[in-house]
């Protein structure tokens, strides 16, 4: 029994034989199109080299990126745990601001007059900070080539946002110790900054948890930071804002 092989045109022929052409071909069944040629797959122990198998790939999908777009998708799923964290870190903070008897105490401001300019500076210098993160995050978003100036934009964006963070904390700290939440409820200046401060650390802690969590969408990152810089904007103008346009610059 002869044993067939696989020409170099896919078609499968036996030891000894030769392929017709012309006219004989077709009475044979001879074709000159691989899409007709049977597949030939045989051991790797027989010696015959076997044919690549194609596997199908949706219609308008590069080939490039098949393997990819379910990475780049993530799933929504896993921002649950994060965003029901920063949920309820609001929540703690504003019962505690609202609960606690509120001290009306100064605590520690160097190299300011009043605990309120200094306040007002470390605000300033939070939003400044969270302005460089989001321009830097922007342009680390975008790039899809790691490389070495790509790493330190990326460890000057972390810097930067640990840097506001680190602002806001003796502000938040007086807020929440000394002044406490709101009293009047409404559209008015102190009850919209008490709760966008208490969102913004939701917002903080969503971001942080959702940086970890393996899965994540794409967009992910862009809209929480997003909405956190977009609080803290608003917290600043609802305070430092405020007081440098009723009161002028002071140190």
């Amino acid at each position: 029994r002869p044993v067939r092989r696989a020409s170099p045109l896919g078609h499968a022929t036996a030891v000894g034989q030769t392929r017709p052409d012309g006219p004989a071909a077709v009475r044979t069944g001879w074709r000159d199109s691989a899409v007709h040629a049977p597949a030939v797959r045989q051991e790797a122990s027989a010696g015959v080299a076997s044919l690549p198998v194609a596997r199908a790939v949706p219609i308008g999908t590069p080939a490039s990126s098949s393997a990819t777009v379910s990475l780049d998708r993530g799933t929504p799923t896993v921002l649950i745990v994060p965003c029901i964290v920063g949920f309820v870190l609001s929540l703690l903070l504003g019962a505690y601001a609202r609960i606690h008897p509120p001290t009306g105490q100064s605590s520690w401001h160097p190299l300011f007059s009043r605990m309120i300019t200094f306040k007002s500076w470390a605000a300033t210098a939070a939003l400044i900070c969270a302005v460089f993160q989001v321009a830097t995050g922007t342009v680390v978003h975008r790039r899809r080539d790691p490389g070495a100036a790509a790493s330190r934009l990326a460890s000057w964006h972390r810097l930067s946002g640990l840097l506001a963070f680190t602002l806001t904390l003796p502000v938040a700290f007086h807020c929440l110790w000394a002044l406490g939440f709101a009293p009047t409820i409404g559209l008015n200046r102190r009850f919209i900054h008490s709760m966008t401060g208490c969102l913004f650390y939701g917002a903080y802690a969503a971001k942080v948890l959702a940086v970890s969590r393996r899965g994540r969408p794409r967009w992910a990152l862009p809209v929480l930071g997003s909405v956190l810089f977009a609080g803290l904007s608003l917290v600043v103008a609802t305070s430092a804002g405020w007081f440098f346009a009723t009161k002028g610059f002071q140190w």
